[in-house]
């Protein structure tokens, strides 16, 4: 359960971080762009992260078996 809570935490952190990077470029705020570049490289982390951990439990389970 938890991983999904971090899947969508992570999808939610790349939707708002990209918002926020196209934003700050439409209305020339470096500022804004910048940190939602910031936070939608998180979500890319969280998201990858989220994967390993995922392809590791089921790797885990098939050696298993």
């Amino acid at each position: 359960m938890k991983n999904i809570e971090n899947k969508l935490n992570a999808e939610k952190n790349k939707i708002v971080g990209a918002v926020k990077e196209s934003a700050g470029r439409i209305i020339g705020n470096t500022k804004l762009e910048a940190e939602g570049t910031r936070v939608r490289t998180k979500g890319n982390l969280q998201s990858a992260v989220a994967n390993l951990k995922d392809a590791a439990k089921s790797k885990l389970k098939s050696s298993n078996h």
